[in-house]
């Protein structure tokens, strides 16, 4: 599957090939066939499918501080993993307490090596007894940029 690519440049009508460059590996740069993904024009980015799981977590009102940082540090880690195309970390406006990770992969297999890393794991080690109540995992897949 083609990663989500840094679009440098297209051709002045928009619909031709695309010079690409990926941010996984910045350093490497090819031209770039439109097949196996989507133009969008607003943008003019190659679009491919991302796996996408939105983490909802309520955090204990003693922790939060404490797992920001703890979270920040996982979120560090995460972006630099094989496959990754967004790892963000969100908490609510209107309750503190809540937050959102938001993973996305560029394949279930890239979704599912980010649960075998050592700093996942201390993450979910460190953060267990902050939970107010468990957390859950939703899956989704990308329908459209």
């Amino acid at each position: 599957m083609t990663p989500i690519l840094k679009c440098l440049r297209t051709d002045p009508d928009g619909l031709g090939p695309l010079i690409r460059q990926s941010h996984q590996q910045p350093e490497t740069t090819a031209i770039c066939d439109l097949s196996g993904g989507w133009l969008d024009r607003t943008s003019l980015c190659l679009w491919s499918p991302m796996h996408v799981t939105c983490v909802h977590i309520h955090v204990k009102s003693d922790r939060i501080e404490e797992f920001r940082q703890a979270s920040t540090l996982n979120h560090r880690e995460s972006i630099q993993e094989p496959g990754n195309q967004r790892f963000d970390l969100l908490q609510s406006k209107d309750d503190p307490t809540l937050f959102l990770l938001y993973e996305a992969y560029e394949s279930e297999a890239a979704a599912a090596a980010h649960k075998t890393t050592p700093h996942y794991l201390k993450w979910r080690e460190t953060v267990a007894d902050w939970m107010a109540e468990p957390r859950k995992g939703v899956p989704y897949e990308s329908v459209a940029p």
